[in-house]
């Protein structure tokens, strides 16, 4: 079986005591936090294929019986106890195998008309720092948990100093791409809201929504591209800036540069103020125009709070 891939230590570990049990979660071998790298070459018909090393942690575990009923899940928490992801769990009877890539889950990203052109990494997670880890395995109101060791790569000549800025870095861009995406989902769904309103209401009362909605759009554009063009027209607005400053010290294990901090403050301070120009909207704005609309009897336009935009992202 391919179960534990070329490493046999959770075979090993796996006692005719173990079989017995209903569930044991197994060792494998102590995974390597990899260099991100890529490769472009032209081998024409010299080309030589071999298997990399894998990249992804390996949680192995032995079922005695295939899961049916119940909840059935392995989270990853870091040594403070914050939980990083969640995996899906093989529920096959004998051994399971699950990989984790060793990052945060992908950012979140609002919609836009353009693309990000900064290259993969503005889609991937933050890469987690070497450390001790706690893998939990939960089987119905059962809970297993597991230490797992990551260490550097062999290869890496940066400090765990510079490890560090760069990880606190690439976290403090990936939070501010979740503000930014919770700032202009929440504009578009006012947008939406007054819209439907709208459709209900005479030429007078609609002149005041067309104003609201106006200014409600004007900001929205100053946080995504909405041109026709797509991402051959180049728009870059707040979204595609810090997604390229978010890709950029993602892409890199070593300490940001002076630059690339510098830039990193900048937008998150133009994406503070975006985030006090909605908070003003809903002080001022939405309470004025939720008149209007009493006024013939029409719902009031809500704007969700940010628990409730998060309690969306988990659906």
């Amino acid at each position: 079986s391919d179960v534990c891939s070329s490493d046999l230590t959770p075979l090993r570990a796996l006692t005719p005591e173990g079989l017995t049990e209903e569930v044991v979660l197994l060792p494998s071998r102590k995974p390597t936090v990899p260099i991100a790298a890529g490769i472009q070459d032209f081998a024409g018909n010299d080309e030589f294929t071999g298997e990399n090393p894998d990249e992804q942690a390996s949680i192995v575990y032995y079922l005695k019986k295939r899961h049916v009923v119940g909840d059935f899940k392995i989270e990853i928490f870091d040594a403070q106890g914050k939980k990083l992801t969640t995996l899906p769990a093989g529920k096959r009877r004998g051994l399971n195998r699950v990989g984790w890539a060793m990052r945060m889950p992908p950012p979140k990203l609002p919609a836009a008309t353009s693309l990000v052109i900064s290259g993969g990494n503005s889609f991937q997670g933050p890469q987690v720092p070497t450390g001790t880890y706690t893998v939990r395995l939960t089987k119905a109101d059962k809970v297993y948990e597991q230490k797992l060791e990551l260490k550097p790569d062999p290869r890496s000549t940066h400090t765990d100093a510079d490890r560090k800025t760069q990880f606190e870095a690439a976290v403090s861009l990936y939070d501010s791409l979740a503000d930014l995406t919770y700032v202009a989902e929440t504009l578009a769904d006012v947008i939406d809201q007054a819209t439907a309103r709208k459709a209900k209401l005479t030429a007078g009362d609609a002149t005041k929504v067309d104003a609201f909605i106006n200014k409600v759009e004007t900001l929205r554009k100053t946080l995504v591209a909405t041109g026709p063009g797509g991402w051959l027209s180049g728009e870059e607005q707040l979204r595609e800036k810090l997604a390229a400053a978010y890709g950029g010290i993602n892409g890199f294990e070593g300490r940001p540069t002076a630059s690339q901090l510098a830039a990193k403050d900048k937008l998150q301070k133009e994406l503070a103020s975006a985030a006090a120009a909605l908070e003003a909207i809903g002080s001022n704005d939405v309470p004025a125009l939720n008149k209007v609309l009493a006024g013939k009897k029409l719902d009031a336009v809500k704007v969700q709070t940010r628990g409730e935009w998060q309690a969306k992202q988990k659906s």
